[in-house]
């Protein structure tokens, strides 16, 4: 089984390194661990690691018995690419993460999220991530990948195979977003190239006064609906020629209105 997404991005890096745990290793023994656990799940297929395990790794390098199990199957790049991961600090307050994630736009990312990353249950992981995102935030570890597996309330289940159908459909959004991007710098390069080519010498100078000048009035409204009263100031044009200067005053008319 391969997965294959660009390693240049960080969905590439994790959902690749997650696919280690789908490696048809036999003989692996169910040894004591931590009780907490990551189990990641493709079909009728199921491994799991300890979130020990990827912190020792994490933040001292060592490739434990149990990680050395998948560690076999990939390159030393990918490792570190996992590493940086993990370690990898976001700095936002626990206040911003919070205001976030309760706005219409971070409650339908948790929804998306909560399909991928479950409870031990296999419920939706929406609540859970949410606490676990807040309480990373405001742990003086700060808020990694790897602070927030630990704040997660119960162990985790990565469903796979959802997780592999949003990945494509974001790197398909990505992919159109970039020839979007790309469309509209070519037609703005036109467009400048265009621009470059006009002589504004012999465009009007918006620094003179023009053939039009403005005549002010000085409405009083009334809004029976609402039983109020309220001032406008109505100007309107006039050519050079029909009667005073630009900036008179005509006499305040009375008005009224619905």
């Amino acid at each position: 089984m391969s997965f294959n997404f660009p390693a240049r991005t960080w969905l590439g890096v994790v959902v690749s390194s997650l696919g280690l745990w789908f490696l048809p290793i036999p003989g692996i023994a169910n040894s004591a661990i931590a009780a907490k656990k990551i189990y990641i799940s493709y079909g009728a297929i199921e491994r799991s690691i300890s979130v020990n395990s990827l912190e020792s790794y994490a933040k001292k390098g060592i490739v434990d018995d149990e990680l050395a199990t998948y560690a076999a199957y990939v390159s030393p790049q990918r490792l570190l690419q996992l590493q940086r991961v993990l370690l990898k600090r976001i700095d936002l307050s626990p206040v911003a993460v919070s205001q976030f994630l309760y706005t219409p736009t971070g409650t339908t990312l948790l929804k998306r999220l909560g399909e991928v990353v479950q409870t031990e249950s296999r419920q939706s992981g929406f609540y859970a991530l949410r606490s676990a995102l807040i309480l990373a935030a405001a742990d003086p570890k700060g808020l990694t990948l790897l602070n927030i597996l630990h704040k997660f309330p119960t162990n985790v289940r990565v469903n796979m195979g959802r997780m592999l159908q949003m990945a494509e459909a974001l790197e398909t959004l990505i992919s159109q977003s970039r020839r979007a991007i790309a469309l509209i710098s070519e037609n703005s390069t036109v467009a400048a190239a265009q621009v470059q080519g006009i002589n504004f010498s012999q465009l009007p100078d918006l620094r003179s006064p023009g053939r039009f000048s403005w005549s002010k009035q000085t409405l009083k409204l009334s809004d029976r609906r609402r039983d109020r009263a309220f001032v406008a100031d109505l100007y309107l044009p006039r050519e050079q020629g029909q009667g005073g200067q630009g900036g008179t005053r005509d006499p305040t008319t009375e008005g009224s209105g619905d």
